[in-house]
């Protein structure tokens, strides 16, 4: 829906134009994250101008890894002002404020742009684009809201596990992109138990919501195809660009999205057949009803014939004088009754 309304209110203006299509924030905030080897130094404030930005710019180290996290694309002021310092083209600036695009990646000599959807968990599933754009040893991540599932790679590089400290930024862009993915597959594993869990209901029950889940879960399933399917291109272009140091993590990476896709072709196959046998129960359940309405039906159209003639107005009729005609009458369609349900069952019916 994002990018449906960013071609609407884009209508009219020259490409590069600047213009945030999300939901706005009330408070953008930024994270400054800097470190080499030895060192380590970041900050978490609330963005309130370009002149307290540039003050907190100026202290970090050249030479070593500046990662910039911005919360919030409300403010074109800043966008513009981290473009200008950092060279970024003004067409990629306007697909990090046009969101709901579809994941992608553009490679120069001197940079990297990569755009994808992260999942942001909270009260429900919330796919929140994040664009990062890597040049020399500054990595800058845009984010449309606060929030989001680095907090174990800061905890990496503030307590210098592992080599994060030690290798480019091209590995602080891999570890980012391997987290999402991590998040990614953790969805995939709840939706797994999920669709079993629906699939035994649906074996036992065939009551009407469970049409509910099952569009639900198509939903996810076309969610979760639309984000993951495309950063195969995306892992196949860092491969084929990146360092030799960094493209082993980058072919595992890529091997983790086949993984994904076959598994989301596995899921979307259960849930078709999920769908069908729920429509299969339906039916039958509709048959039965039917079935026994039939029953009935035939039983007494023999009985509301005979009752149809003997309610004729006609006076001389057999047996309408009789003293235990009435009685004799019910007897016929009391047997007549029996006879048909012993028809039936003979012939398997009932």
């Amino acid at each position: 829906m994002g990018l449906l309304k960013s071609y609407k209110d884009k209508k009219g203006k020259v490409p590069g134009h600047l213009y945030y299509t999300g939901d706005k924030i009330e408070k953008v905030k930024i994270e400054i994250t800097n470190y080499g080897k030895n060192n380590y130094h970041s900050e978490y404030f609330e963005f309130t101008s370009i002149d307290e930005l540039e003050e907190r710019l100026k202290v970090v180290e050249e030479k070593q890894i500046l990662w910039i996290n911005v919360f919030g694309l409300s403010n074109i002021e800043l966008i513009k002002f981290l473009g200008n310092k950092l060279k970024i083209p003004d067409l990629h600036l306007e697909d990090v404020l046009n969101v709901g695009q579809r994941p992608k990646i553009e490679t120069q000599e001197d940079f990297i742009f990569v755009l994808l959807n992260m999942i942001n968990k909270r009260e429900e599933i919330i796919y929140e684009q994040v664009s990062m754009f890597s040049k020399e040893n500054v990595l800058v991540t845009f984010q449309e809201m606060g929030g989001d599932v680095f907090d174990a790679i800061r905890d990496r590089i503030a307590q210098n596990k592992g080599n994060v400290r030690s290798n480019s930024v091209g590995y602080l862009l891999y570890i980012l992109l391997d987290v999402i993915l991590d998040n990614y597959f953790v969805l995939m594993m709840n939706l797994e138990n999920s669709i079993e869990e629906l699939e035994e209901n649906v074996m036992i029950n065939d009551s009407d919501d469970l049409l509910k889940d099952i569009y639900f879960y198509k939903k996810e399933l076309a969610k979760l195809r639309n984000s993951i399917i495309p950063l195969k291109e995306v892992l196949k272009n860092l491969l084929e660009n990146e360092k030799p140091e960094i493209q082993k993590y980058y072919k595992d990476l890529y091997d983790h999205i086949y993984f994904m896709i076959d598994n989301l072709n596995v899921f979307r196959e259960m849930i078709n057949g999920i769908y069908e046998i729920h429509i299969s129960n339906l039916s039958n359940r509709m048959n039965k009803i039917m079935t026994v309405l039939t029953i009935f039906s035939a039983v007494f159209i023999p009985m509301t014939f005979l009752a149809g003639v003997y309610g004729m107005n006609f006076i001389y009729m057999p047996g309408l004088t009789y003293r235990y005609g009435f009685w004799i009458f019910l007897v016929v369609c009391i047997g007549i009754f029996l006879g048909m349900l012993k028809f039936f069952k003979n012939k398997n019916w009932i």
